[in-house]
This record gives C-alpha cells, sequence and structure tokens, in this order.
C-alpha cells in the first residue's frame, strides 16, 4: 500500500530533498523528518476541505527541478489554511528544533508537492478527490497506480519493482545475479 513518505523512496523524492536543500539550507535527514510531520498534516486538511481552485502546475517533477516550490505553496498554503491552522502547523518546528522561518518554508513546498500530485492524479475526470488523498494518507490503494505514475514518468523501466530479494532483503540484488562461484558447484 502507497502512502505519501513513499515519495522518499523514489528519484522523485530524492530530487525534492536536494531542491528543498538548496531552499531551505537544512541537512536532509532534518528535512525528511519535517516532511513527515507536514505531509500527514496537510492530507488530513485536503481531506477535511477538499481541492482548492488554484491552478496547479502540471508536472511534479518539473515543479521541483523549476525550484518554484515556495512561491506556489505559499499561495496555496494561504488559500487552504487559516492563519490559526497554519501556526499549529508550525509548532511542529519546536519539536524538530527548526527555525520557524525555515519550517514556514518546508510547509509552503509541502503544500505544493500535494497540491501538484493531486492535481496530476485528479486530470482523469473518474477519479474521487476523497479517494486521492485516502490513497496518499495509505488509508486505500484505489488510485496507488496513479500516484506512482505522477512519481515516475518512466513507467517502462524494467527496474519499477524491485525483486522479491530486494522487498523482503532491502538488498539491491536479484535472481539474475552471478553467483560467487562463478557456476563452478552449479551456482547461477
Amino acid at each position: 500500500m502507497a502512502n505519501i513518505l513513499d515519495i522518499f523512496r523514489t528519484q522523485t523524492g530524492a530530487k525534492l530533498l536536494e531542491q528543498s536543500n538548496k531552499l531551505t539550507n537544512l541537512e536532509l535527514e532534518r528535512l525528511q523528518n519535517a516532511f513527515v510531520y507536514t505531509f500527514p498534516a496537510l492530507l488530513n486538511v485536503y481531506l477535511i476541505k477538499g481541492v482548492s481552485n488554484i491552478v496547479k502546475p502540471e508536472n511534479l517533477i518539473e515543479l521541483i527541478e523549476s525550484g518554484d516550490l515556495t512561491e506556489f505553496g505559499k499561495k496555496e498554503t494561504e488559500y487552504l489554511l487559516t492563519i490559526k491552522e497554519q501556526k499549529t502547523i508550525l509548532e511542529f518546528s519546536g519539536i524538530l528544533a527548526i527555525e520557524i522561518e525555515a519550517f514556514k518554508n518546508i510547509l509552503h513546498i509541502s503544500t505544493a508537492v500535494l497540491a501538484t500530485i493531486i492535481s496530476e492524479m485528479n486530470r482523469k475526470q473518474e477519479n474521487e478527490f476523497s479517494g486521492i488523498v485516502k490513497t496518499l494518507a495509505g488509508i486505500n490503494t484505489k488510485y496507488n497506480e496513479d500516484f506512482l505514475k505522477v512519481l515516475i514518468k518512466n513507467p517502462d523501466d524494467p527496474n519499477f519493482i524491485g525483486s522479491r530479494e530486494e522487498i523482503s532483503l532491502g538488498r539491491d540484488t536479484n535472481d539474475e545475479d552471478s553467483s560467487i562461484l562463478g557456476g563452478y558447484a552449479g551456482g547461477r
């Protein structure tokens, strides 16, 4: 079952952390910890309030690479959250020992990323908004494939899904790896 935090298992997540590092000057681990707080909080708000009417970027990867995350995210955050809701989420900065201004930028980036993902997934007219948000929250799997298509723009890559060894052991090997015995003792 996919959820929004699976973004960090993809190249898109690596690009997001790299660009966020440039925008906030925070180390990658602290950034990822901050996103672990902001993404679920924002998904809850989207589930309660619904979709905004702000025109959203068409491509998440292009948005991340262009570096316009904070500007778009600021507009979306102001539309989505009341001042009180923003203050509540920004209180997480104390827990994570991140300066409030840096955490505010992370909130804007998180909002931009989620809004764009939701917008891309919502392009198909048959997709339900609440189902999209529930998929991103990990509550259901209805739109997992659409979410993965947003994160990975090259779905034809044969290495998209790891082998059973990679999945179960967390190793980057598969059945086609050559044996250390080189075939002398019945190895592969």
